[in-house]
């Protein structure tokens, strides 16, 4: 019998088994079985803690319970249709759920190969670096030479901010966790330990005109004002974290901030992307982005070392989410390793 962590109500995770049958993939499926699967603490959060509502209403979006949480994972293929392209025994990064067997739609979401020697650990964090690659290809502002400000340094932020850096932009990011800047630090990154209004002056210290590019990617709306006034006029404001909760600022301050100073607005939904090469055209996709990701993490200008600081295997799975909630602060890369029978 197969396995998979299941979210069946509020702050309750269970691992469950499931029938599996790799021999009954269609055409355009493959039939795939787990290393490690990332965790997404942002969006796997606002699931368990039912931020949204309407979880608890069976069918009323996509996370009500019982949800099957997870969306990467390094798995090996068991079975494949014939128009995937792939060949049993290959190793690949899927979009997958936290589950030791999986099917995916392998062509609508072609996973990326891989050459079968890295570490599971590694490429499975390409996964989060994806959602922050979204930041520089959609902003409207950021080029070589432009100044970005960074709020956050969870896996999004920390990848946003190496990202906009290998670009060629000039790179300052926050948090508020010590540990997260000593390991942005680390990699490379200029970091400081500081809330909204800190650094919206290290910002203005450093850049009296103001950064050209600020990033919210944590997903907290109240940050939403610092980093709009972190922008230097006619700069761009760019949300990168999904916002979850209510905006307790003041709304007419925010917006007169962006109106009185010609401030761009992006939303960095990933899903804004085209996933497939195909259907990109001449522009970026997702897929292409995995296979410069990859690229980058061979050579080594993109670094992931101390960026998984808990590797649980799927029994631990409640304990987790529990300790996630209670302190998000105290977690920085999360995944579940699925080898061990």
């Amino acid at each position: 019998m197969a396995r998979r962590l299941v979210f069946t109500g509020l702050r309750r995770c269970e691992l469950q088994e499931f029938a599996f049958d790799p021999k009954r993939v269609t055409a355009g499926e493959a039939a795939l079985r787990t290393e490690v699967s990332v965790v997404s603490t942002g969006t796997e959060l606002a699931g368990y803690t039912a931020m949204d509502p309407l979880v608890l209403r069976p069918g009323a979006c996509w996370q009500s319970y019982p949800w099957t949480p997870g969306y990467g994972a390094v798995c090996q293929v068991l079975a494949a249709g014939e128009r995937t392209g792939l060949v049993a025994g290959q190793r690949v990064l899927a979009i997958a759920p936290h589950a030791s067997h999986a099917v995916i739609d392998a062509v609508h979401r072609p996973p990326l190969p891989l050459s079968g020697d890295e570490r599971a650990e590694d490429v499975v964090l390409l996964r989060m670096a994806s959602v922050a690659l979204t930041a520089l290809r959609l902003s409207r502002r950021a080029r070589a030479g432009a100044r970005v400000a960074v709020i956050g340094l969870g896996l999004v932020g920390n990848f946003a901010a190496q990202i906009f850096r290998r670009a060629g932009c000039e790179v300052q990011a926050f948090d508020v966790a010590p540990a997260r800047v000593e390991l942005a630090r680390g990699l490379g990154i200029t970091a400081a330990v500081a809330d909204g209004a800190a650094a919206v002056e290290v910002v203005r210290a450093r850049w009296p005109g103001g950064a050209d590019v600020a990033v919210e990617a944590i997903g907290v709306p109240d940050l939403a004002s610092a980093a709009a006034a972190m922008a230097r006029p006619r700069g761009e404001l760019v949300l990168l974290g999904s916002p979850r909760g209510p905006f307790r600022g003041d709304a007419g301050a925010l917006l007169s901030d962006v109106h009185l100073r010609g401030l761009t607005v992006t939303g960095a939904l990933e899903w804004m992307v085209p996933f497939r090469d195909v259907d990109a055209g001449e522009g970026p996709s997702i897929q292409a982005g995995y296979r410069l990701l990859l690229s980058w993490l061979h050579e080594g200008s993109l670094r992931v070392e101390g960026m998984l600081s808990h590797t649980v295997p799927p029994e631990a799975g409640q304990d987790l989410y529990t300790g996630i909630d209670r302190d998000r602060n105290a977690y920085m890369g999360v995944a579940f390793d699925w080898r061990t029978p």
